[in-house]
């Protein structure tokens, strides 16, 4: 609870008068809200090579889950399955990323989301490139599509905890906008490089494992956004501890 009221203490700082950010300043220099760039603040006290770490998996993120949403269909039924099954397929995939975020709950709170994140996106890859193993077979397809769900969607839906750990409040509108336009990139690309896979009529093995390569790299840029990312301040720990 205190945690949140400092939280919300600092956003209505900055909606508030001159007068009260004056005072504000006075009793804690170190905590200027007036005045900030948040352009340039985002990526003070050693948050640039986090940040950028997160954008790539966002954009990796993004990029392989409207790969995957747009084309698992299309290489079900080239596969020989269904109309219907291969509809199935992306209600699939989707209640998968549901559950796996949903699993990831306690992780995320005993660990923080990097570690998690880059865990589960990581099993995903692999999870990916055994889906190209699977597409004859329907019961098998449905599970390994869950897992894949689970794993590298479950691990994406947990990208905007990364934000919220990595920015402090007064930034975190900037950081996050652009976190989430590096990952509307990716998912604009995804389709237009479905396309292009499904054209050059590679086989099913070399696909799959070509589209896990996002979820490969984004489980490492999430490993290293952890290990890059500037400690908590003692003000930060001292909120959570009276939580």
């Amino acid at each position: 609870m205190r945690k949140h009221l400092v939280r919300t203490g600092e956003t209505l700082l900055e909606t508030a008068d001159r007068p009260v950010h004056q005072t504000v300043e006075r009793l804690h220099p170190d905590r200027t809200v007036a005045g900030v760039d948040r352009g340039r603040e985002q990526f003070a006290e050693g948050r640039l090579g986090p940040a950028l770490m997160v954008w790539i998996g966002q954009f990796c993120m993004l990029l392989l889950l409207f790969l995957l949403t747009s084309w698992t269909p299309t290489m079900a039924v080239r596969s020989g399955l269904s109309l219907q099954t291969a509809a199935v397929c992306g209600v699939i995939l989707n209640l998968g990323g549901v559950v796996g975020a949903l699993a990831l709950r306690g992780a995320v709170n005993r660990h923080g989301p990097f570690v998690p994140a880059a865990v589960m996106v990581g099993v995903g890859a692999l999870m990916i490139v055994l889906l190209g193993q699977t597409m004859g077979s329907t019961p098998l397809l449905m599970i390994v599509l869950l897992l894949v769900g689970v794993t590298a969607l479950g691990g994406q839906l947990i990208c905007p905890a990364m934000i919220v750990e990595l920015f402090p409040v007064y930034v975190r509108g900037a950081g996050a906008g652009c976190a989430f336009a590096a990952g509307r990139v990716g998912s604009i690309i995804g389709p237009l490089l479905g396309g292009m896979l499904l054209s050059a009529n590679l086989k099913l093995g070399w696909l799959h494992a070509i589209v896990a390569l996002p979820a490969a790299i984004a489980a490492v840029v999430f490993a290293l956004a952890n290990r890059m990312r500037p400690a908590p301040t003692q003000a930060a720990l001292g909120a959570e501890a009276g939580e």
